[in-house]
């Protein structure tokens, strides 16, 4: 499902406008990635949860060049795991 397509279906079930639906996922959005970058956790009941996890900085294969590497710096990622409900209900 593409961001479009997203923003129609939850007009569409909202009753309102996409341009209302539009604003409302990107708040939604937004709030997540404040809430990621500043407390490291995000839980969306129902949905999952999403953290802030470190990366060590490493060495990589170059798939450029192969047999060589390339050095990746240390940085920041996020994981998602879903609820328990979540998981269910994909898996029936």
């Amino acid at each position: 499902m593409t961001r479009a397509e997203m923003v129609k279906d939850l007009a569409e079930r909202a009753g309102t406008t996409q341009a209302a639906a539009d604003r409302v996922l990107d708040a939604l959005v937004d709030n997540i990635i404040f809430e990621v970058r500043q407390n490291g956790r995000y839980a969306f009941t129902g949905l999952g949860v999403f953290h802030k996890a470190a990366r060590k900085a490493c060495q990589r294969p170059n798939p450029q060049k192969p047999g060589t590497k390339v050095n990746v710096p240390a940085h920041n990622t996020v994981t998602f795991k879903p609820s328990p409900d979540f998981y269910g209900k994909v898996n029936k």
